[in-house]
């Protein structure tokens, strides 16, 4: 199941042009720290596609990326850490999963 098909993806519709600058901050992050092929990976679950779909070891770069790095840097408003929280929660649970 995509993190998307959750409640908040009215809203992601609804704020899609805010959405896209988050995914673009987010991937350059990600990007940064753990090359392109990772931040792809970002890009493309961000943008719908399951979890299931990605590299397993990718995931757990992006899930500790947006703990350590996104979630802590006190940059984004309210409204963007909401669906940081909600992509995050749904990457951990997806992980607990796997393992």
């Amino acid at each position: 199941m995509s993190w998307q098909s959750k409640s908040i993806k009215f809203t992601l519709t609804k704020n899609n042009r805010v959405m896209s600058s988050l995914e673009t901050i987010i991937k350059a992050i990600i990007n940064g720290e753990h090359g392109w092929a990772v931040a792809e990976q970002f890009e493309a679950t961000f943008n719908g596609e399951t979890f299931e779909e990605q590299n397993i070891n990718a995931l757990g770069y992006i899930k500790d990326c947006l703990k350590y790095d996104v979630m802590r840097s006190g940059v984004f408003n309210d409204d963007a850490m909401r669906l940081i929280e909600v992509y995050y929660d749904e990457l951990v649970e997806y992980l607990e999963g796997a393992e």
